[in-house]
């Protein structure tokens, strides 16, 4: 999830596999806006109760005041992690597909993605998919492997309006999650 939480256990494969051919890593930070590591990160968060993302960048004397978009997703994650029942999720600090619940994609167009459970839905919402995707010139509409239906190359500025007018949950399909589960019609078709 890019958090770093797993970086104990992939030096430790390394070691495994690569014995004293690897020489000892080289401290670096989370990203260029801090020299302190996830856990340094973490463990100063909890000693502190540091409670934003701002406090955890000026408290730990981040280089780049504003942060990136590396160490603030991160951040946003820790402070989640950390204190569940207090901490105020912060929409501008997570990665950019989760703050437009879309996929950036390779030329900077969106990948919109409505929730269709299990691939059943019914004409009105294809309609209604059908009508945005005309309205905004979505240049392509998709069957995605999980069932659904993806609004390719979707403009930054009409996102919001797209969720709006489709007036359809998000299918999730940009965030670090459980995707979409595969079935069947069951036993009343087949």
């Amino acid at each position: 999830a890019s958090c770093g939480g797993c970086k104990p256990e992939v030096e430790g494969l390394l070691h495994l596999y690569a014995g004293d051919a690897i020489s000892e890593p080289v401290k670096e930070g989370i990203c260029g806006c801090t020299t302190l590591s996830r856990d340094e990160i973490v463990e100063g968060i909890k000693t502190m109760r540091l409670m934003s993302v701002k406090e955890v960048m000026h408290v730990l004397d981040w280089d780049n005041k504003d942060g990136c978009s590396k160490c603030r997703p991160s951040l946003n994650y820790y402070l989640g992690m950390l204190w569940p029942e207090e901490y105020v999720d912060e929409k501008e600090s997570r990665f950019t597909n989760e703050r437009y619940h879309a996929n950036i994609q390779k030329d900077g167009t969106y990948s919109v993605v409505p929730r269709i459970y299990g691939g059943v839905t019914s004409p009105a919402d294809l309609k209604k998919i059908a009508t945005v995707a005309e309205k905004y010139d979505v240049p392509m509409v998709k069957f995605t492997g999980g069932q659904r239906l993806d609004l390719l190359g979707v403009k930054k500025e009409d996102l919001p309006k797209i969720w709006e007018e489709l007036d359809m949950a998000s299918g999730h399909a940009y965030g670090k999650t459980l995707r979409t589960v595969k079935t069947c019609v069951g036993s009343t078709f087949c």
